[in-house]
């Protein structure tokens, strides 16, 4: 399991089986396909380079990280 955090080092998402949740409530957000993020309509909007998160504009969302026990 992944998790996407931001700036703040606040956990805002994770990934589990190629499935992206909210950290919070854990609804489905979007889906990981390779390194390509999908929202709930059938358009990328973003992608994974280097355990960052990017936005299809360029924009930073976050950082990528293995999940522990204290991240949850």
């Amino acid at each position: 399991m992944y998790i996407i955090k931001v700036k703040n080092e606040d956990v805002v998402a994770i990934v589990d089986n190629n499935i992206v949740f909210t950290a919070d409530d854990n609804r489905v957000i979007g889906i990981l396909i390779g390194d390509c993020l999908y929202g709930k309509s059938k358009v990328m909007v973003g992608k994974i380079f280097n355990a960052t998160v990017y936005l299809v504009n360029g924009e930073i969302v976050g950082k990528v990280g293995v999940s522990s026990k204290n991240d949850l």
